[in-house]
């Protein structure tokens, strides 16, 4: 058993986490100041001697001093102790400091909300202006996620280092460029923020190694709903193959529900509940009672109308047949609309051979012209 403790440490009096004891993909979340951030600050500390200065904020003008905080590592039988002295956090005791490393982790890759994953590099100083290819393990699960085939010509460029001591580019000094349809190439400097998130995501868990702990702040950041889906399908599938425990922190309702494993922190008045496998509807209220209803069956309809009929005739015959089978009826727009939502909504986690749609009389009209055309 691995456990992390944090006491007196911003608004968490105190909080214990059990480090996961299976491989996979855990969601992270509870409301805000519950202590998500700081906890992946701690877990990154199990690689990175820097992670308390780099990332817990402290001043010489007597605030954030974190005077009596302690982050605790303990195992089955030992513990060490970090706590702040002076401008840095030290081990008791220090004949312990080592015991972090036998927690069941080989490597371990932190995303903050900041930093490399906003990085975008400058398109100047170039070392050449070859198009160097970009591998698939980055292209394809970026078109796969964001719905697209415009990554499908990703290249980049060597950019130069900068002279001076200490004095480095992020990413290899990669400069990302992409074609457009008319063969103008346009730099990562236009493409969407939730492009240039993704892209770093991507480009920093590329090459991740095997048994590593992949640790991810607000993985929802400027994606789309689908696409927070799409990346934590993605993230899961290289989990399993790489035998990975990863940890996003997030406040997304959307991955909230899609989630296979849930650890919720509820915080009372500093005293934190590690809540594991909490049920969506608990985590999310009243706001998800009515959206985490999950029926038999899915119609897809086009408009109110249409709801209202299929709802009498569903009705009618579930009654009749003495049923009590679940069904939701979703209007969605015209017939297009809902042929593509049809095509579409296996990558929200339902069962294809659960949804049915269910067009208007006219479409038999334009179906009998198409068939004419072919």
């Amino acid at each position: 058993m691995y456990k992390i403790t944090l006491k007196n440490i911003k608004s968490i009096n105190y909080l214990e986490f059990s480090f996961p004891d299976k491989n996979g993909v855990y969601l992270l979340t509870g409301g805000n100041g519950c202590g998500k951030t700081t906890l992946l600050i701690a877990l990154n500390r199990l690689g990175d001697n820097l992670a308390f200065s780099k990332n817990i904020k402290t001043s010489t003008a007597g605030f954030d001093s974190f005077r009596d905080a302690q982050i605790i590592y303990s195992t089955e039988h030992d513990s060490v102790i970090y706590h702040r002295a002076g401008i840095r956090w030290v081990p008791t005791p220090r004949s312990k400091s080592n015991l972090i490393k036998t927690f069941p982790c080989q490597n371990i890759l932190y995303l903050s909300t900041s930093g490399l994953r906003f990085y975008a590099q400058e398109p100047k100083d170039l070392k050449d202006q070859r198009h160097n290819a970009v591998s698939d393990e980055i292209i394809n699960p970026l078109n796969d996620i964001l719905n697209t085939s415009k990554f499908n010509d990703l290249k980049y460029i060597k950019i130069k280092s900068p002279k001076g001591k200490q004095r480095h580019l992020h990413r290899d000094n990669k400069l990302y460029v992409i074609k457009d349809p008319k063969n103008n190439y346009y730099s990562e400097q236009n493409f969407s923020l939730g492009e240039r998130l993704l892209l770093n995501s991507l480009d920093f868990i590329e090459k991740i190694k095997e048994r590593s702990l992949l640790l991810i702040d607000e993985v929802e950041l400027a994606l789309h709903p689908i696409a927070q889906i799409k990346f934590y399908d993605y993230l899961t599938k290289i989990a399993k193959e790489k035998k990975l425990t990863v940890i996003l922190s997030t406040h997304s309702s959307s991955l909230i529900k899609h989630a296979k494993h849930r650890i919720y922190l509820e915080n009372n008045n500093g005293q934190v509940s590690v809540l594991n496998n909490c049920y969506p509807a608990y985590i999310l209220r009243d706001i998800a009672t009515e959206e985490d209803f999950r029926p038999d069956f899915i119609f897809l309809v086009e408009d109110i109308m249409a709801q209202r009929y299929m709802h009498y005739l569903l009705s009618k015959y579930l009654k009749e047949i003495n049923s009590k089978i679940i069904c939701k009826i979703i209007p969605v727009g015209g017939h297009k609309q809902v042929i593509e939502l049809m095509e579409k909504y296996p990558t929200l986690s339902y069962p294809k051979s659960k949804i049915q749609s269910m067009l208007d009389a006219d479409v038999k009209d334009t179906y009998k012209e198409v068939s004419k055309k072919k």
